[in-house]
């Protein structure tokens, strides 16, 4: 069974919207544009789109032009990847 996740905020707006649920597909395939969960510390665990990714590290972007998430102004290591957001469910 895979894990649930809930959104919590608006910077994935309209993509995900704040209490939206996401399932988690734990994968190490993941590409630029897909929506992953990281556990980043000390911001927890967070829903972003990657922006880039290399075989060391990627960086992370939020949807909605009008929210600032800080957790985006830095490279993350590929150790901090939960999984592939892959459903939402409602």
């Amino acid at each position: 069974m895979s894990d649930i996740f809930s959104v919590s905020g608006n910077s994935m707006n309209p993509i995900l919207k704040d209490g939206d649920k996401v399932t988690c597909l734990k994968t190490t395939d993941i590409n630029e544009g897909d929506l992953v969960i990281l556990d980043v510390k000390p911001y927890g665990k967070i829903i972003k789109k990657v922006k880039w990714i290399n075989e060391k590290e990627l960086r992370v972007e939020g949807a909605n032009p009008r929210c600032y998430s800080s957790s985006c102004d830095f490279n993350h290591s590929l150790s901090s990847i939960i999984g592939k957001a892959e459903k939402i469910l409602i």
